[in-house]
């Protein structure tokens, strides 16, 4: 009698046995990259999102010292506010300056401590315009003030975008996939920190 060619041989089972572990390191493979490219490409929003702060910063320290510029043009005095605020916005350029990458949780702290300030201080300051009417009507005050509020304005919204992208990145560094990407010793991915407490200002230079 002839044996059944479907008979399971010690050679067709190493057969199936191989097949099914390469199928298993290919799968293993497929969710490792897949789950390291989404961290990865999540890790670099944060990083956009982060940089776009910073230009928004920059940008209003820059419409600052323009204000300051039109204000002494305008009324001549003012001299201890404006140096109060020129103060803030020298400091606030040597913090930003000094991050290349990602500030950590106490340089995060600085940044929103010095903005806070700056913040109450052009409010001052705007407050103070109202009282010269010469520079309160003045294009070049109208012009410059309305470009602070709206660089305040989107730095409001980047700060948001960042907490948005931040909050995603650290849910995805504490799921299993993570985890296992960790333990492989290759990767090292952990939480990053965002802006709390981070309340609209741009409302502090509406111009009524």
């Amino acid at each position: 009698m002839m044996q059944d060619s479907k008979t399971d041989t010690p050679s067709n089972i190493r057969l199936h046995v191989t097949v099914g572990i390469i199928f298993v390191v290919l799968l293993g493979g497929s969710i490792f990259w897949k789950s390291y490219n989404k961290i990865a490409l999540q890790e670099k929003l944060v990083e956009v999102s982060w940089s776009q702060v910073d230009r928004n910063i920059h940008s209003k320290n820059t419409l600052l010292a323009d204000l300051k510029k039109v204000i002494e043009y305008h009324t001549g005095d003012e001299a201890e506010l404006l140096s109060e605020l020129d103060a803030l916005r020298d400091k606030s350029d040597e913090i930003m300056n000094r991050y290349d990458t990602m500030p950590n949780s106490n340089q995060l702290n600085n940044i929103n401590y010095i903005q806070k300030y700056i913040n109450e201080t052009t409010s001052k300051v705007l407050v103070v315009a109202k009282s010269h009417s010469n520079l309160y009507k003045s294009k070049e005050f109208l012009k410059v003030a309305m470009q602070i509020k709206k660089v305040q304005h989107s730095i409001d919204l980047s700060k948001i975008q960042f907490n948005h992208n931040v909050e995603k990145y650290n849910s995805y560094v504490n799921t299993t996939s993570a985890n296992v990407l960790a333990m492989s010793g290759k990767f090292d991915f952990q939480e990053k920190i965002y802006f709390k407490n981070s309340n609209r200002a741009y409302e502090v230079f509406a111009l009524k």
